[in-house]
């Protein structure tokens, strides 16, 4: 099983904005995910006042080689997955990474993110970052 870890900052003020902020250790979830582990940060805060940051650590079940997350596309979203796919309305060919198959999936669904996690068999969770609309 994966671990994800979310902390989003926020602030008005310049002050806090040039305090030192932290998210979840990718080490405090090594145990979750040995395989491989990561963070990105999305927004700085002292520029918009806003500062996401998306850890993860990976156990490695499905695929030919292990998919580090979080998982970015080239449009900037961002995919942090703890699960497995068992079908549903994302199919994943033998050896293909979850992970990848459902940024993909999520990436093309544009509003209809909710229909499609809706569709997912199987057990997870998960955190999406859609770039375009930011959230």
């Amino acid at each position: 099983m994966c671990g994800i870890g979310v902390v989003l900052y926020h602030s008005r003020t310049a002050e806090a904005a040039g305090s030192a902020t932290t998210g979840i250790p990718v080490h405090a979830l090594q145990r979750r995910g040995p395989d491989a582990q990561g963070e990105l940060v999305v927004g700085r805060l002292e520029v918009s006042g806003y500062e996401l940051r998306l850890t993860a650590a990976v156990l490695h079940l499905r695929g030919r080689a292990c998919q580090p997350q979080p998982l970015q596309s080239a449009a900037g979203d961002v995919l942090l997955w703890n699960g497995e796919v068992f079908g549903g309305g994302v199919a994943v060919a033998d050896g293909e990474s979850d992970t990848a198959r459902l940024l993909a999936v999520l990436r093309a669904a544009g509003e209809a993110v909710p229909e499609v996690l809706e569709s997912v068999h199987g057990p997870w969770a998960l955190a999406y970052w859609h770039a375009a609309s930011r959230t």
